[in-house]
């Protein structure tokens, strides 16, 4: 599932860019299916192919006939695995007779961690967990924190935070999560790109102008609120950030600054958001598994 939400991410950015360059604009539709199949070599005459074979195979491709553009759909089976880590909703358009109920993917749950993290007695933790506990306190008090949680893969990093995060279940704190994926290091903003999703407020439900309308909304209070950041001006920052997100705003092009110096201020928009929003509600930024950067 969250593998389809970021080839959706990914298709975006690469059909803007196709649209710029043809006028013309590509569209994807996902859908998923869980279920055992068989894998493995075919020989058909004198070509050997490698192929997956089964139900699950067969209810994706029916399923992928129906789905509308920009949309993710799964059957029952995939539902059940992933809906403590994502939302669903019913899909608007009527979908096959496949004889099994069909979601429509909504998009990663809101402020969450882990979402599978075990939920037996938490043990042996403490020193840490008490750390974190004094860091937050000193973050009250206007004294923000880096930490970095460092152990082998199992040995409980993600359940440590959602520990010390359920013991802030009452606090006034805002949570962004974003987590890094190993099959896309190399997509630009890959780990940025939620987070800011998250602070910014945009849905994957969000249709194009929506979601422009939530970032448009959010520079021009940066604005206001602090004269921009520098002497950036606003069009600027707005192409920046919309890139960022996987937005484009016409007549707005963030490509006629050289690299470095649109890194430099796409920075100091993220500072400014991350200032502004800390200042009205404390904010904690949990980055996972940033070792596949």
């Amino acid at each position: 599932v969250r593998a389809a939400l970021s080839m959706q991410q990914v298709w975006k950015r690469f059909s803007q860019d196709v649209a710029q360059r043809t006028g013309t604009r590509l569209q994807l539709s996902l859908a998923l299916s869980t279920g055992e199949v068989i894998a493995g070599q075919t020989t058909i005459g004198d070509r050997v192919e490698y192929a997956v074979r089964g139900e699950a195979v067969d209810l994706a491709r029916r399923l992928g006939q129906r789905v509308p553009a920009g949309q993710v759909w799964a059957e029952e089976h995939t539902y059940r695995l992933a809906n403590r880590a994502f939302d669903f909703a019913s899909p608007e358009q009527p979908t096959p007779e496949v004889g099994r109920a069909i979601y429509r993917v909504v998009g990663p749950k809101p402020q969450q961690t882990s979402a599978l993290v075990s939920e037996g007695q938490f043990v042996g933790r403490q020193e840490p967990l008490t750390t974190l506990r004094q860091c937050w306190q000193r973050a009250l008090s206007g004294n923000g924190a880096l930490i970095t949680v460092v152990g082998v893969a199992g040995v409980g990093k993600s359940r440590l935070i959602e520990t010390w995060r359920a013991g802030l279940a009452e606090a006034p704190c805002r949570w962004l999560v974003g987590t890094c994926q190993p099959q896309a290091s190399a997509v630009p903003y890959g780990l940025l790109s939620p987070v800011l999703h998250q602070l910014l407020g945009l849905k994957a439900s969000d249709d194009e102008a929506t979601a422009r309308a939530r970032v448009q909304a959010a520079v021009d209070h940066l604005a206001r609120s602090q004269g921009l950041v520098g002497t950036m001006q606003t069009n600027q920052a707005l192409a920046l950030l919309g890139e960022a997100v996987g937005l484009e705003f016409p007549g707005l092009p963030a490509d006629d600054v050289d690299p470095e110096a649109r890194r430099s201020q796409l920075a100091r928009v993220i500072q400014g958001l991350l200032a502004q929003r800390s200042a009205e509600t404390p904010l904690i930024i949990v980055l996972e598994d940033v070792h596949w950067i």
